[in-house]
């Protein structure tokens, strides 16, 4: 039978690869309701009300992360 240590130790570079997949993808759609103009987003049964940056305050942080 197959511990959760085999299972990992057979398995790094998938896990990596996936960790770093869902990684990125949670970075992107990060971006892309920073960049939202919306001050109410729904997804998924969760609901954000926020306050909406000002398209300077959102061009200097993008500056700043190049």
């Amino acid at each position: 039978m197959c511990s959760g240590y085999d299972f990992i130790n057979e398995n790094t570079a998938f896990l990596l690869t996936l960790f770093g997949l869902f990684g990125a993808g949670l970075s992107g759609l990060a971006m892309c309701l920073l960049k939202s103009r919306c001050t109410t987003i729904t997804c998924c049964c969760l609901k954000c009300d926020r306050s909406v940056l000002s398209e300077l305050a959102v061009t200097e942080l993008s500056a700043e992360t190049v």
